[in-house]
């Protein structure tokens, strides 16, 4: 072959191989453009993920706070029942005949001086009857506003679940990956908390019913039936829902607490 010709191959042949090396080297416009849509969507989406955890936590801790203030409630409505009958059965005894326990000393016998002193009968043998009275229509009162109270904040449960569940929804939806930060197991114990907060709050509405329904004439009346729709005895009725309350609530505390924990969801 002719010198000149092959020095004129060589010369081709090099600069397509040099134009080759160029092409690879040089990046895609298109695939740039990608991938900074990508990571801005991603830095979208951990920005809008945080904000939806703290109002997660926001809903935990107003549960513990209503769930809190519903089991006073119950053992202030316990304890009203038992003051309400007492009293009402102390009132029954000074409308008898002879059934004033302060007159059964009143001549002068070796029982003159049974009801006095701090050991002697109960608080209402001091009592005069209209006293008793008054006080039982003062415990009726705030027995009835217990029950209001047990009402709203039993609804007020319910609505924290319902908001809770909404904010978890927001959270799925947000479709923000798990690398390598875990949102993906704490996704799936605020879901399994949710599921057993569920759980509670169906038992717990059940121990206020029974409470709510529990509230007729057996509450003053020695000796009244209970049917079925009225639940039955009201004093053991609260008793029970008040030591009932928190059974079976440790693993979904310990629960929020570990969720509580957690200063920011570091995504």
């Amino acid at each position: 072959m002719d010198p000149a010709q092959l020095a004129f191959q060589e010369y081709m042949l090099g600069g397509k191989k040099k134009s080759e090396a160029a092409a690879v080297s040089t990046p895609s416009p298109a695939g740039s453009k990608k991938q900074s849509q990508e990571s801005a969507s991603w830095k979208k989406r951990k920005k809008q993920a945080s904000p939806v955890f703290k109002a997660i936590q926001g809903k935990l801790e107003e549960w513990n706070d209503v769930d809190g203030q519903l089991g006073a409630v119950l053992e202030s409505v316990g304890n009203l029942r038992f003051r309400i009958w007492c009293a009402s059965r102390k009132i029954r005894e000074r409308k008898r005949p002879g059934g004033d326990g302060r007159e059964r000393g009143g001549g002068g016998g070796e029982n003159e001086w049974e009801s006095c002193g701090p050991r002697g009968g109960d608080a209402h043998d001091v009592l005069e009857l209209e006293d008793i009275d008054l006080a039982m229509n003062h415990d009726l009162l705030q027995h009835e506003r217990m029950i209001g109270a047990a009402r709203a904040l039993i609804s007020s449960l319910a609505q924290v679940l319902d908001a809770l569940g909404r904010r978890m929804n927001e959270w799925m939806m947000l479709d923000y990956p798990a690398d390598g930060a875990d949102s993906e197991g704490l996704l799936e114990k605020t879901e399994q908390l949710f599921v057993l907060l569920s759980e509670q709050l169906y038992r717990k509405q059940l121990l206020v019913k029974q409470v709510l329904d529990s509230c007729h004439d057996g509450l003053i009346e020695e000796g009244a039936t209970f049917s079925g729709d009225q639940g039955g005895n009201p004093r053991t009725l609260a008793r029970r829902a008040c030591s009932e309350w928190n059974a079976g609530d440790n693993k979904g505390s310990l629960a929020i607490k570990d969720l509580l924990r957690i200063g920011s969801l570091q995504l």
